[in-house]
C-alpha cells in the first residue's frame, strides 16, 4: 500500500495527463474542420481509425481523470 503522500502526487499526476489527453484530442477535433464545421478525412477508413482511436484514448483519459481524483480524496484522511 502507497502512503498518502506518494497517492497525492500520483493522483495529481494522473489528474493532469487526463486533463492533457482531453485537450490535446479536442485541439485535433478543433483543427481538422474546415470554415463549415466539418470534418475532413482523405477517406472513410480514415475517418473510422480516428474516431476509434480517439475514442478508446478518451475513456483511456477519464479513467485517468477519475482514478487521480479517487486517489487524492482517498489520501486527504
Amino acid at each position: 500500500m502507497l502512503d498518502k503522500s506518494s497517492m497525492r502526487y500520483i493522483g495529481l499526476i494522473l489528474l493532469i495527463l487526463g486533463f492533457i489527453f482531453i485537450y490535446s484530442i479536442n485541439k485535433k477535433r478543433f483543427n481538422r474542420r474546415t470554415i463549415t464545421g466539418m470534418e475532413v478525412f482523405n477517406s472513410y477508413e480514415d475517418s473510422l481509425t480516428t474516431r476509434g482511436g480517439e475514442g478508446c484514448l478518451k475513456v483511456v483519459a477519464w479513467c485517468f481523470i477519475l482514478g487521480g481524483g479517487s486517489m487524492i480524496l482517498i489520501s486527504l484522511d
